[in-house]
C-alpha cells in the first residue's frame, strides 16, 4: 500500500507541475511557430486577448494525463529495480 500511496503522490506532483508550467509551454510553442518577432510578453498578451485565460490551458487534459501516467510508471519501475538491485547485492 505504501508503494501505491507514493505512486499517487508522484502522479499528483506531475499533474500540479504540468498545470503550473503549461501556460509557459503554450507561449513558448506559439513563439516557436510564429513568423514574427514578438517577445514572450507580447505573445502572452495576444493569447490572452484572443482566447482569454482558457487559451493558456488548451489541451491540458492530455498533458496532465500523460504526466500522471508517466510518473506512476516511472515510480513503479524505479521501486521495482531498487528492490531487485538491493536484494541481489545483499541489501547494501
Amino acid at each position: 500500500m505504501d508503494d501505491l500511496a507514493n505512486a499517487i503522490s508522484a502522479a499528483i506532483g506531475g499533474v500540479v507541475s504540468t498545470f503550473v508550467l503549461y501556460p509557459i509551454e503554450i507561449v513558448k510553442n506559439n513563439l516557436q511557430t510564429s513568423t514574427g518577432d514578438a517577445t514572450f510578453i507580447e505573445t502572452a498578451q495576444t493569447i490572452s486577448k484572443t482566447s482569454g485565460l482558457s487559451g493558456f490551458y488548451a489541451g491540458i487534459r492530455g498533458s496532465c494525463s500523460s504526466a500522471a501516467l508517466e510518473k506512476i510508471i516511472y515510480y513503479y519501475i524505479y521501486s521495482f529495480l531498487s528492490r531487485r538491485i538491493g536484494a541481489s547485492s545483499g541489501g547494501n
